[in-house]
């Protein structure tokens, strides 16, 4: 989908969510500049998308509209169309990545490999028990925020390969899909959602920079918002899989499901919601 589609579905989503007339004063962007931070916008509705979905499975509108009068006049046939916060899971991770983002998927594969090599550990995810897999967690979020911005990647990279589910090890998608649930249950509960949070400020701290600015205006590829689509897609795969498995009704994300609900709803340090600061992102894009 294209991103001015995507921006499109954005605004329709979210703007009954958010208050103080915030989505009025958005409708009006349509024209902004195409830059390549758009690209990675791409990955931040979906991640919108989804947040605001979790938001309103308690207020969840029903169409209730007459139609008869409506189709008396019309000779074809009824559509089947299902109204809904959000598509089927498998349907939504899908449409979070773009075909120019196929060759990474190798380069989250090799940066597992290169951090397991580092620790001394075989390359497989699945030879880990419990406790090493948790261990391994936390030296990866360490790893976040050190100063060496190509070895805070590879780390993010890392943890976007088990968010995907660790693809490269499994033999169907149902083992894909299990492991991935697995895994975000404990990223999440080791703080790795916050982490990325935190990432994706200061990547918006360093696109608004003057001088990056001036250089992206007359100089734009694909490359420059690599890092950012890998931040958003690991928020993304977190957020879809969480509100997944609370409408199931999955006993073990129950209570981590509720925490992510507050988190989500509460403001990040700098006063914005999460949500807010996604919309600002394609507002404010050169």
């Amino acid at each position: 989908m294209a991103w001015k589609q995507k921006n499109k579905l954005l605004f329709d989503t979210c703007k009954d969510q958010l208050s103080c007339g915030a989505v009025k004063e958005y409708c009006d962007a349509e024209n902004i500049a195409r830059s390549s931070t758009m690209q990675c916008i791409q990955s931040g509705i979906n991640v919108l998308s989804s947040i605001v979905a979790a938001n309103k499975r308690s207020k969840r509108a029903s169409v209730d509209t007459d139609t008869h009068d409506a189709d008396a006049n019309c000779d074809g046939p009824d559509l089947d169309f299902v109204y809904a916060d959000v598509d089927g899971y498998q349907n939504e991770i899908a449409e979070l990545y773009s075909y120019t983002e196929f060759s990474e998927f190798q380069m989250n594969v090799k940066a597992f490999e290169d951090q397991m090599e580092l620790y001394d550990l075989p390359p497989n995810w699945q030879k880990q028990d419990s406790a090493s897999q948790r261990g391994i967690v936390m030296k990866l979020v360490d790893q976040l925020e050190v100063s060496d911005r190509s070895f805070r990647m590879q780390a993010a990279r890392c943890i976007l390969y088990l968010a995907q589910g660790c693809w490269a090890e499994v033999q169907s998608d149902e083992e894909q899909h299990q492991i991935t649930r697995d895994n975000v249950l404990v990223l999440y509960q080791l703080g790795v959602f916050a982490s990325f949070i935190d990432l994706l400020n200061m990547e918006i701290e360093s696109a608004c920079s003057p001088d990056i600015v001036a250089v992206k205006i007359t100089n734009v590829t694909l490359v420059d918002s690599t890092d950012i689509r890998v931040i958003l897609s690991v928020l993304y795969i977190i957020t879809e899989t969480i509100r997944d498995e609370r409408e199931k009704g999955s006993e073990d994300y129950r209570e981590l499901a509720d925490s992510f609900v507050q988190e989500i709803n509460s403001p990040l340090p700098d006063g914005e919601l999460l949500a807010v600061k996604l919309l600002g992102m394609i507002t404010s894009s050169p």
